[in-house]
């Protein structure tokens, strides 16, 4: 994989960092990557209180403040996934969540294989 490895793991950190922040005491968190032909999928997945469908694209809209509080009612700034998704993007990939209101959610996203895109 060609990506900028200090982007890739702020958006892996901020990821977790959420997962962490969203999900109860007893909930689970699982990371999982899987290589395709083209690109690696990393993906945190996690049981917490989830995003309802219609605030995804608000969350992952940078001209829209958006926020929510941890189950411990942890602040948030409402920032952090547009800036996985920015980066995300800057190499080559896409970004993406799936989410099942308090049942899992699972936020992801691919990288390119073979090619250098920061070059």
């Amino acid at each position: 994989m060609h990506a900028d490895l200090n982007t890739t793991k702020t958006v892996l950190r901020n990821l977790l960092s959420n997962a962490i922040k969203f999900t109860p005491f007893d909930g689970k968190i699982l990371v999982n990557a899987k290589l395709g032909e083209e690109n690696i999928i990393i993906e945190v997945q996690d049981n917490g209180q989830g995003i309802p469908p219609e605030d995804i694209s608000k969350i992952l809209n940078p001209n829209e403040h958006f926020s929510k509080l941890g189950t411990d009612k942890e602040p948030g700034t409402g920032l952090g996934l547009v800036l996985c998704q920015n980066f995300v993007r800057k190499n080559g990939g896409t970004f993406k969540i799936k989410c099942i209101v308090c049942e899992v959610s699972t936020f992801y996203f691919d990288l390119p294989i073979g090619i250098n895109i920061m070059a």
